[in-house]
């Protein structure tokens, strides 16, 4: 049978009220068109808020300027200090001030990168409010709705995404073995006789021991959206038929 490719987008980390829902089911969608944005009102208002601060440097600017004149001012002193103008005790304080400005310039540095920080933590959390699609593909289910409290846990809708489609069906283990990731086969649909390449993509690392099957998964193009779920043949090379399967057929041709 023919599976899609499947994504069940979340909202990840945080209940929140459905502020806009813009897709139906069945509806075509593109990689990044939003499906889903929850009530992000206040966290873009808090978003704006922190992007005022890290965009502005004037707690830097402002301390810098103050460091620029303790600087003048400590070494207005030193001058004075040897015409024996200034006191010791007024030397000190000046390469005090000096020492307490440049920390000052040093936290306004710190906060600011932290302020820009902040407004970044707070960007991630606003883009995760807003469920965009993973693929391009089509709306399969949507199980929320306008005003509903979305769950991080629970998918709010699947996405299918039918263009390549894998195609998965089960081998006897011999023959499974011998099929290597990237060899192609034959699919046509069971209605149809014309043939299509699909390409190995898959072997199941683990067989099943009670039925001596594996899982092989094939990729095929479907640039036709053709529906997933219909039913396919697989013409499987001479070396690849079972012993039994060669043996009856044998028997038949007999």
């Amino acid at each position: 049978s023919l599976d899609p490719q499947v994504g069940t987008p979340h909202l990840h980390d945080q209940f929140g009220v459905v502020l806009e829902l813009p897709v139906k089911e069945g509806q075509a969608v593109k990689k990044g068109d939003l499906l889903l944005r929850q009530d992000d009102r206040q966290e873009v208002a808090e978003l704006k808020a922190l992007q005022l601060e890290a965009n502005s440097d004037v707690r830097v600017t402002a301390s810098q300027a103050d460091l620029d004149v303790k600087r003048i001012e400590k070494a207005r002193l030193h001058e004075l200090q040897k015409s024996g103008s200034a006191t010791p005790t007024e030397v000190e304080k000046a390469d005090t001030d000096v020492v307490y400005a440049e920390a000052q310039v040093k936290i306004a540095q710190l906060e600011l990168q932290k302020a820009k920080l902040e407004a970044e933590k707070q960007q991630y959390k606003v883009d995760q409010m807003e469920m965009k699609s993973p693929v391009n593909g089509f709306v399969d289910s949507i199980d929320t709705s306008v005003g509903e409290v979305t769950d991080p846990q629970k998918p709010v809708m699947t996405i299918v995404q039918n263009d390549p489609l894998w195609i998965e069906f089960y081998l006897p283990v011999e023959s499974a073995q011998k099929l290597k990731t990237g060899s192609s086969l034959q699919v046509a649909y069971a209605d149809e006789q014309q043939w299509e390449p699909a390409t190995v993509i898959y072997r199941a690392p683990v067989a099943d021991a009670a039925s001596n099957m594996q899982k092989i998964r094939l990729e095929m193009k479907n640039s036709a959206n053709k529906d997933t779920g219909l039913k396919v043949q697989i013409k499987l090379p001479p070396e690849l038929i079972p012993a039994q399967s060669t043996a009856a057929a044998a028997d038949a041709q007999r």
